[in-house]
């Protein structure tokens, strides 16, 4: 293969890896709750764009050399090179980054031996329908345990950029009353305990629904 075949393979596989790195970091920021879906949507088109400029600009020009045009590289080539590696490594390092926390590792293998399933609840005639719709709510929970609700809360306050302060309740009734009584919109809950709440109403599973679940 010649020098030219392979600047032309060397700017393709480049391009493609930019390409899964993306989408690799969008994702896991994404389930991570680190993006609303429309500024991953937005930052995705933007990368995208920023990606197709730099595999362009990195395309060989036609100058002259000893009378003849030939195809070889110059310095914007070169440059557009370095930027788009520069953006690649950031894309790894912020993958990583997120892919590190609990949430996106529980969210991949479902499940862990020291981990619980906790869900963020609320009426199923309540109108949001994702984390952020619950901007302002008054969330609730029940103490028993608190210490692992303490780290959902934690990263429900970083999701919506505001400080939650939820209130808690001794007995699965009074939890159970507070939520359909509007005392609070958004009910915590650790999964395992959820037959206990079926048990006061049977019909608990099918008036609530599921906004966010966390492995923690």
């Amino acid at each position: 293969m010649d020098k030219q075949g392979k600047n032309i393979v060397q700017r393709r596989l480049l391009f493609m890896i930019s390409l899964m790195l993306i989408f690799m970091f969008l994702l896991v920021s994404y389930i991570n709750d680190e993006m609303h879906f429309t500024s991953s949507l937005f930052m995705g088109i933007s990368l995208l764009l920023v990606n197709m400029l730099l595999y362009k600009l990195e395309k060989p020009r036609l100058i002259k050399v000893k009378g003849k045009r030939v195809k070889q590289p110059i310095g914007i080539n070169y440059v557009a090179k370095v930027v788009q590696l520069a953006i690649c490594i950031f894309l790894i390092v912020g993958s990583w980054t997120s892919f590190e926390k609990k949430q996106v590792f529980g969210w991949m293998k479902g499940y862990a031996q020291d981990r619980e399933r906790y869900s963020v609840l609320v009426e199923r005639s309540d109108k949001a329908n994702s984390l952020y719709d619950l901007n302002n709510s008054a969330f609730g929970y029940m103490s028993d345990d608190a210490h692992r609700i303490n780290d959902v809360v934690e990263n429900i306050s970083s999701s919506l950029k505001q400080r939650i302060t939820p209130c808690i309740y001794s007995t699965h009734k009074e939890t159970l009353a507070a939520l359909y009584s509007t005392k609070i919109q958004v009910l915590i809950i650790n999964e395992k305990n959820r037959p206990d709440f079926e048990k006061i109403d049977k019909d608990f599973s099918r008036k609530t629904k599921v906004i966010k679940s966390y492995i923690i």
